[in-house]
């Protein structure tokens, strides 16, 4: 009686292991993206227009804590899985794009820049820049495709703070409001990113 000779069966491979770095890499994005918030909505901006109590040291103060913030999110963004050309992309839009809104919001209250009132619903808002640049530069370094969607609920930053005070609503109820509801927006970009698929 003949047998006949059977192959080995091959090792089946191990199932990829999930090591959360997304998550912590979209962990790092997010608390750096609120750091910058902080910075632009302290007294950076009025230091900057020449309004400030503050002296140089104190300037330098705060542009160390907005340049930490900033470093926060690049370390998020280039510690997140993607491909390489994202992450760098992204990690250009935040340190290009945020000292744009800081310089463009400083000339705004100066003076120096003569804009209507139409610009605190663009780039004059700094709930709305935040968002999109560090959202942005999420989507970019984890190379979305339909997450690209999600930056679209950052519209709604735009004219929150305009209705809340046409409302007749308290000064201090409107920051409350609006970092809430960037905590919300911010979280729909972060898993639009689809953290979870590695």
């Amino acid at each position: 009686m003949t047998t006949i000779p059977q192959e080995p069966h091959p090792a089946a491979e191990p199932a990829p292991r999930r090591t959360g770095r997304a998550w912590l890499a979209g962990a790092l994005v997010y608390v750096g993206g609120y750091l910058v918030l902080l910075s632009l909505n302290s007294q950076l901006v009025t230091q900057l227009a020449g309004f400030g109590a503050g002296g140089p040291a104190f300037t330098i103060v705060l542009l160390a804590q907005l340049a930490f913030a900033i470093v926060v999110v690049i370390v998020g963004l280039l510690a997140a899985p993607g491909p390489v050309a994202g992450r760098i992309a992204g990690s250009l839009v935040v340190v290009v794009g945020v000292p744009i809104v800081v310089t463009f919001l400083a000339m705004r209250i100066s003076g120096a820049l003569r804009v209507g009132p139409e610009s605190s619903f663009t780039l004059g808002n700094q709930w709305l820049m935040t968002v999109v640049l560090v959202g942005a530069a999420w989507l970019l370094a984890r190379g979305a495709r339909l997450g690209w969607l999600a930056i679209l609920a950052a519209a709604v930053l735009s004219p929150i703070p305009y209705v809340l005070l046409s409302a007749g609503a308290d000064v201090g109820i409107v920051p409350l409001a609006m970092y809430a509801l960037t905590a919300l927006v911010g979280a729909g970009i972060l898993l639009a990113g689809r953290p979870w698929r590695d």
